[in-house]
């Protein structure tokens, strides 16, 4: 059997390598807004209010009408007050819900409310080609004939940001596979869940207080100790500062860009991005040794050409034009792409 999986491995230089990638890759939410979203949840149970729940035919058709569609289980549930048990045996009063829009509003509109960033938002997303992803997918108590129910249908589990990562695209597809397709998939989801249970401890911090049967404290049980990582947490902005972060050049300003970027060098560039973006004083006798063919007068013309960049606030748009440039060596391209995130992460 050919397996794509084992062939995208094999170019990580093996297993290892890729799930530390892939988990490096992925961006976490802090333990601040983790548990000022727990606070919110709570405040809307105990207030009477609804929470979202993403669409799911076993779990909500029983409740809302066995012939109902999921259009027609979003129009019923907001027209009238639907209950949600937490687990079927459960005696703790039981939260009121709504079907979600598309399946992840609920927990993108949970998103921007804690960073004023968007994710899987269209055309309006600041965060392009992220998915929304939940660590916990199956639920342990709750099931039909064909087995456990997504626990992205259960309100105490949807817009939890203990809950949510975001993978990039091209990883995404992992998370979506079940554990017995391929060795890696159990690998992966059990690296980040243990990462989640060490950062935020969900089930202690937040669920137990629900959780009158205990049914979802095995999901809870740190199957290995992680190790510190380079993990990504995305920041908190303000609306003007992610604006400028997200701002289009015009047509001018764009081959004005490409043109200063030609006459710096892109490899150049990224090389020298930190010293300038961070205004530290350049010492050029450091440079000629770090770039022997260039005199110092070419580096001192390249220098005074990226400080327009910076100062016009289009430093991030040359960024990306060097990754997408196709003769930018590997190393360079690893740093460029370490320069993003720090616009948009935090470790």
């Amino acid at each position: 059997m050919l397996d794509a999986l084992d062939l995208l491995i094999s170019n990580y230089k093996g297993r290892k390598a890729f799930v530390d990638e892939f988990v490096h890759s992925t961006i976490f939410f802090s333990r601040k807004m983790v548990g000022d979203r727990n606070s919110e949840i709570h405040n809307l149970i105990v207030g009477g209010h609804k929470l979202p729940v993403r669409w799911s035919p076993p779990r909500h058709r029983p409740i809302v009408g066995e012939k109902k569609s999921q259009a027609q289980g979003k129009a019923f549930t907001r027209a009238n007050d639907i209950f949600q048990k937490i687990s079927p045996g459960s005696l703790t009063k039981p939260i009121k819900i709504k079907i979600d829009g598309n399946g992840n509003a609920g927990p993108s509109s949970t998103i921007n409310k804690h960073t004023n960033f968007w994710v899987s938002n269209g055309k309006k997303s600041h965060l392009r080609n992220y998915i929304i992803s939940h660590v916990w997918d199956k639920d342990p108590v709750t099931k039909d004939e064909k087995g456990s129910i997504t626990l992205a249908s259960h309100p105490l589990f949807f817009t939890s940001l203990w809950n949510i990562v975001l993978v990039p695209a091209h990883f995404n597809f992992v998370m979506d596979k079940g554990s017995d397709r391929h060795p890696v998939v159990t690998i992966i989801k059990q690296r980040i869940k243990d990462l989640c249970i060490n950062f935020y401890d969900p089930y202690h911090s937040f669920l137990k207080r629900y959780d009158d049967q205990q049914a979802f404290k095995c999901l809870f049980e740190l199957n290995k100790k992680p190790k510190p990582a380079n993990i990504l947490f995305l920041k908190a902005m303000s609306k003007a500062d992610i604006k400028k972060l997200n701002q289009n050049l015009s047509a001018e300003d764009e081959g004005k860009l490409e043109k200063r970027l030609r006459q710096i060098g892109k490899q150049f560039f990224i090389g020298n991005f930190d010293s300038i973006r961070d205004n530290d004083s350049i010492n050029y006798d450091d440079l000629s040794v770090d770039y022997p063919k260039l005199t110092e007068t070419s580096i001192r013309k390249r220098i005074s050409k990226m400080r327009p960049i910076f100062r016009d606030g289009h430093e991030l748009t040359a960024i990306k034009r060097c990754i997408q440039s196709p003769g930018v060596d590997k190393d360079a391209l690893r740093k460029a792409g370490a320069i993003l995130k720090t616009y948009f992460c935090e470790r």
